[in-house]
């Protein structure tokens, strides 16, 4: 009988052994939650709209308070949609974990059905300073063009209305040319007999401002706009391409702001007093521009914040420098010399 139960003991231990193992290890996730967690959300407020129609596309990144999180903003990636507007909200804590969030303002001129490619989110676990990444899923977005059966108030167009003529128009513009011309008549007249001679002016009309003038102060005044700040990041590409189109104009005397890109260029290139050095920094600035007007290209801030001085450094490296000829026009004869009387003997 004792040997018995010395046996049932010994076998008894690695099975105790293994149960304790097996609870420890289903346990131990328990003790891990809150730790390292995150998750990256998407939403929109519409999967269906039409041309025009603006859309809010909501990135919602959810962590533990251990990780810290580099949430996307003006640089984000949301394919052939045009970001008209953004909003970062503060973070809230939300059952022991921070909620994060950012909403874009998209639309698009096109029909069809259209994705968001994923937005990537970069993230660290202090003190690891590591960067690792996750991504969003993709979202679509059904284009619709407005159907004529909704438009409901349209409605067939009345058969014209006969209005009976009206001659008094007639007659008081006969009244009035008859009154300008007998202005006309005195006043030819008047100079005619009891004119007298003017004498020529004093001094000479003010020559008209150069054009890198009323360059730098366009630029003073973009400079303290808002449309940065506001994020009217466009808006501000459009108006400093605008300025310098008008300055190249008045410089080399081209009609600059009806020409497109490339003609642009043809035309600095036959200007007999611009450098090849000039003409590569203006191209490099103009494709800057157009890739935000066009391409829909939205820079970062440092970039925004540099295009001002950039095209003060074009305006400054070939504005017109007039040279002053007084000097030259007043100098007076000297007194010839004995060897120059000699020579003009």
């Amino acid at each position: 009988m004792i040997l018995r139960l010395s046996k049932k003991r010994k076998n008894f231990y690695p099975i105790f052994a293994l149960i304790i193992f097996v609870s420890f290890a289903l346990y131990l996730p328990v003790f891990a939650v809150g730790q390292g967690e995150i998750s990256v959300e998407t939403n929109l407020d519409k999967s269906i709209i039409t041309i025009g129609d603006r859309v809010h596309y909501t990135l919602l990144v959810t962590h533990s308070p251990d990780v810290l999180v580099e949430m996307p903003a003006t640089g984000v990636n949301l394919g052939q949609f045009e970001i008209q507007d953004y909003q970062i909200s503060e973070p809230e804590e939300i059952d022991d974990m921070i909620v994060e969030s950012v909403t874009y303002r998209i639309s698009v001129y096109e029909v069809g059905k259209f994705l968001i490619p994923p937005v990537m989110v970069r993230y660290s676990l202090p003190p690891d300073s590591t960067v690792h990444e996750m991504q969003s899923e993709e979202s679509a977005i059904q284009v619709e063009s407005v159907k004529p059966s909704e438009a409901e108030d349209i409605q067939d167009i009345k058969a014209p209305m006969m209005v009976p003529p009206d001659y008094s128009l007639y007659y008081w513009l006969g009244l009035l040319a008859c009154l300008f011309l007998a202005i006309v008549v005195a006043i030819y007249i008047y100079m005619k007999k009891f004119r007298k001679i003017d004498a020529p002016p004093l001094f000479a009309p003010p020559p008209p401002r150069p054009s890198h003038e009323i360059a730098y102060q366009a630029l003073n005044e973009l400079e303290r706009s808002d449309l940065l700040e506001s994020g009217e990041i466009k808006a501000f590409y459009i108006e400093i391409s605008l300025i310098i189109r008008s300055y190249l104009g008045g410089r080399y005397e081209i009609d600059t702001l009806e020409m497109t890109t490339e003609e642009l260029f043809r035309a600095l290139d036959k200007a007999y007093d611009i450098e090849e050095s000039h003409v590569d920094m203006i191209r490099k600035f103009s494709d800057g521009c157009d890739l935000v007007k066009f391409a829909k290209l939205i820079p970062q801030d440092k970039v925004n914040k540099g295009m001002i001085p950039n095209a003060r450094q074009i305006i400054d490296e070939t504005k017109r420098t007039f040279i002053n000829m007084t000097a030259v026009h007043e100098r007076k004869p000297h007194a010839l010399t004995e060897t120059e009387t000699e020579a003009s003997g």
